[in-house]
């Protein structure tokens, strides 16, 4: 649909770049916390970015000149294209988002909040059930703290839980602390938005 370069080249670039970002979040490369919100402003993204582009053209060289009659019709032909795909992309994404942050999933790494003065973090195990996954965190002490004093540095007496996402991410994340004999351990929730 570019007439010329200057366009056609950016449009082209922003394309490829936000197919590359949708796939790095949906392989999970990339971690965001407000991926439903993410996934919903994606979807109309490829025709958006199109459009500005042949408006762009329109402003600066006037009307695209009508095909003669020995002339192909290439810029009609990509307009239908246009407009299927990004109907097939909006219908298969939003099934795809409704999909992905209704269920539940192993919360990443980075959702571990900060750990006191004091406090390490050890290496991470996870585990999912029947509608709920889960991350542990052992925590343990530089200054060789007792278990209860590792509980009580983490100032988490309670489990506490709040939504997963922004906005359209709704499924529970609960935080909370368990220890067993000297362990302790810190664990993050993900549950499925309806159980």
């Amino acid at each position: 649909m570019a007439r010329t370069r200057a366009v056609g080249i950016p449009v082209a670039v922003l394309l490829i770049g936000g197919a590359a970002l949708v796939i790095a979040i949906a392989a999970g490369w990339l971690t965001v916390h407000a991926g439903a919100e993410l996934c919903v402003l994606l979807l109309p993204a490829p025709a958006l970015v199109v459009g500005v582009g042949v408006l762009f053209e329109h402003v600066h060289l006037g009307p695209r000149p009508k095909p003669g009659p020995n002339e192909s019709h290439h810029a009609g032909v990509a307009a239908g294209v246009l407009a299927v795909q990004t109907l097939l992309a909006v219908a298969v994404g939003a099934f795809y988002c409704l999909a992905a942050f209704t269920q539940a999933e192993v919360p990443a790494v980075d959702a571990t909040p900060r750990m006191p003065a004091g406090l390490v973090a050890g290496k991470t195990s996870e585990s999912c059930g029947s509608s709920s996954c889960a991350l542990f965190v052992p925590v343990s002490s530089t200054d060789g703290a007792s278990a209860e004093e590792i509980v009580r540095r983490l100032g988490r007496p309670h489990e506490t839980c709040r939504p997963n996402g922004v906005l359209l991410d709704r499924r529970p994340r609960c935080i909370g602390v368990r220890r067993t004999g000297d362990t302790v351990q810190l664990y993050i929730t993900i549950s499925d938005l309806v159980d």
